[in-house]
């Protein structure tokens, strides 16, 4: 069940566009801070700070509708 959930996940994680998986990825995955973040991307923290929240919100829209 589990493993269905993660495949699940990855299919809607796909969905994104890649301005929110780059986000997503440095910060989950790379463990990056919001500062780093945003000296890689230009922005300051405050914009990848809305930025993530907004893409966090993206996927959990999607996860719902995928689940109906």
């Amino acid at each position: 069940e589990s493993e269905d959930k993660l495949n699940q996940l990855r299919t809607v994680y796909a969905q994104l566009g890649d301005k929110c998986k780059n986000i997503l990825n440095r910060f989950y995955y790379a463990k990056m801070s919001l500062d780093e973040i945003g000296l890689e991307l230009g922005y300051d923290a405050a914009t990848i700070k809305t930025q993530k929240y907004r893409c966090m919100k993206k996927l959990r829209d999607l996860n719902s509708e995928k689940n109906g």
